[in-house]
């Protein structure tokens, strides 16, 4: 027993190893290699592809997505599974993150390289990019009068017709020219691809000669010819409940952050004429691939970048940066700013919502200019990081959506020292502070009545009150407020004339005179100073608990007004959105609207 027990460790380790290895897609025409097992079963060396149960897979499932075998004898597949997998004891039942063979292809006694070996190394290159390969293989030719396409091939293939060569440099001329759908109708003047013999030499140069692909599917190598795969290319994941979870590397958050995705696992291999093919190890140099098609390329080997000259002719944006084994992800992100312009560092983005003027910070800005056209409003779409280490830091649920709704996008990155120490909750909606209170009247009078029963003073209007003018004793009527400490304060609405106001004041009365003139901000600001209470003009807000050098900030049209008791008042103007109005809403603050075509004073 103890043999079969050391066979299967061995066949189980073996397994795990080749299943960990995740090969992403090809490329802009790299070729990419996959690794297969070879099994034997029933007397044939089978084909097989290890496999990594996903949650809610299925062996008839699997049987959809990895080729025809089972469509072709499903009792000899079924057959065949059971041998090559004896610690699935049910089919209808495999669990997640069990490994397992997929039989894909029976072969014949070394019909592929190392196949005695137990394992096979197959090209995977989409049908599409091997025409892309085909044509950067291939002569451009302007045809002549008289050229015919069979002598154009035979001169460069084989000297005589009935030659295999010949056959397949016609064939691969189609497969160049997919236009030219009648061989013997070509015109003078007309500009065709003639592939090169060298073609020979490439390792996927059978891939391109079988004519019965799917152009959707994956090309297999010679002696598939009977078989089809869809490539089903799986993400790393650990679908095992209670299985403990790999924390992200700094790389793999980044690639996150930036909506990129990080190759870590496989080679690429890039063609050379008559040369060996340049190969990319992603396990020692990562790429991370971005939507707009940008490629970086990320070495941990100081001063030892790869020859991006030898890939630019195949990912035609492509760059390079060195970066320590553990780098920091704030030094991830300054090194990438370096390469991709899109990504800028300490920017500040700025934008004027009805008279709000809200400035937002962030380490790392990535804008997006695709199309080149704006969005519908002022604000170009942009993605704000900013690194988080306390709660006090994070920036409220309603202000991300205000801010998403102008096309910004906040990422709070938080800091793993922190994440350990003390865990950040998530985005708090922050309490709701008093409702808010919507002056709607034009008449000046009728505001500040308002404003100041709301604000709770105790007001009373028209009030008889007399007082020594000119010898005499004048008798006139004025509005009245009751102060806080139960002194009095007269407001005249250029109710009185002349040296009214003056004779007033020295009767030992306190009176202020608001002016139309003077526009409504400096009236009412005037009006709380006369009650004790502190302004502040077009205050600036900081949304975040504390000025975090990474933050929002957004100045209100209108005034702030601090009564005695520490209570905040924010008079503003009602043009304001809803949802500003919402985050600028907060325990201990009361926000007054007041129409914002009051003389244009409140700008």
């Amino acid at each position: 027993m103890r043999p079969l027990v050391v066979q299967f460790f061995i066949r189980s380790l073996v397994t795990m190893l080749l299943a960990a290895i995740f090969l992403p897609a090809p490329l802009q025409g790299a070729i990419l290699y996959k690794s297969y097992l070879i099994r034997q079963a029933m007397g044939f060396d089978i084909l097989c592809d290890p496999y990594i149960v996903l949650k809610n897979d299925s062996v008839s499932k699997l049987v959809m997505n990895k080729g025809n075998m089972a469509q072709t004898n499903f009792s000899e597949f079924m057959d065949i599974f059971r041998q090559i997998n004896p610690g699935v004891q049910n089919l209808d039942h495999i669990r997640a993150g069990q490994h397992i063979f997929i039989p894909i292809k029976k072969l014949k006694k070394n019909s592929l390289p190392g196949q005695t070996s137990g394992m096979v190394t197959i090209p995977f290159v989409t049908i599409s990019k091997l025409q892309k390969l085909l044509r950067e293989n291939s002569e451009q030719y302007t045809i002549q009068q008289g050229d015919m396409v069979s002598v154009l091939v035979s001169r460069r293939w084989a000297s005589g017709y009935g030659k295999q060569s010949f056959s397949e440099g016609m064939k691969l001329f189609k497969r160049a020219n997919p236009s030219i759908t009648n061989l013997d109708h070509i015109l003078p003047g007309q500009r065709v691809y003639i592939p090169k013999p060298l073609l020979k030499k490439s390792p996927w140069y059978q891939s391109l000669l079988s004519g019965s692909e799917d152009l959707n599917r994956p090309a297999m190598p010679h002696g598939f010819e009977s078989f089809t795969e869809v490539e089903r290319i799986a993400t790393p994941t650990d679908s095992s409940k209670g299985r403990k979870q790999t924390p992200a590397s700094n790389l793999q958050r980044a690639a996150s952050a930036l909506n990129a995705k990080l190759l870590t696992k496989g080679t690429y291999h890039f063609p050379r004429t008559g040369k060996q093919d340049f190969k990319l190890d992603l396990s020692l140099s990562r790429v991370m691939k971005f939507k707009d098609g940008k490629s970086v390329i990320i070495s941990s080997q100081k001063n030892r970048l790869p020859d991006l000259d030898r890939i630019k002719p195949f990912w035609k944006q492509v760059e390079g940066i060195y970066l320590p084994p553990k780098a920091s992800l704030k030094l991830i992100l300054d090194r990438l700013s370096e390469v991709i312009p899109s990504l800028s560092i300490n920017k500040q983005i700025v934008f004027n919502d009805h008279g709000l003027i809200v400035r937002a910070r962030a380490r790392w800005v990535i804008e997006d200019f695709s199309h080149g056209q704006k969005a519908p409003s002022a604000v170009m779409p942009a993605v704000m990081l900013s690194p988080v280490a306390t709660d006090a830091e994070r920036l409220p649920e309603p202000v991300v959506r205000y801010l998403s709704s102008h096309h910004i996008i906040i990422k709070e990155l938080i800091s793993k020292k922190a994440a350990k120490g003390n865990p950040i909750t998530p985005k708090r909606t922050p309490k709701a502070g008093p409702a808010v209170t919507r002056i709607n009247d034009s008449d000046i009078k009728k505001i500040v009545q308002k404003l100041l029963l709301s604000m709770g003073y105790r007001y009373a209007e028209q009030v008889p009150i007399t007082f020594p003018y000119a010898g005499l004793q004048v008798k006139a009527a004025s509005n009245l407020i009751t102060k806080p400490d139960g002194n009095l304060l007269l407001i005249d609405f250029e109710d009185l004339f002349g040296d009214a106001i003056q004779a007033i004041r020295n009767s030992h009365l306190e009176i202020i005179q608001l002016k139309k003139r003077e526009g409504f901000m400096a009236n009412i600001q005037q009006l709380f100073t006369a009650l004790n209470c502190t302004t502040e003009k077009n205050p600036t807000i900081w949304i975040s608990d504390s000025k975090n050098a990474y933050a929002v900030s957004v100045t209100v049209p209108g005034l702030l007004i601090k009564t005695d008791d520490k209570a905040e008042v924010l008079v503003t103007i009602d043009a304001i959105s809803d949802e500003a109005i919402q985050f600028l809403t907060r325990p201990g603050t009361r926000i007054i609207t007041v129409k914002s075509d009051l003389d244009g004073a409140l700008g």
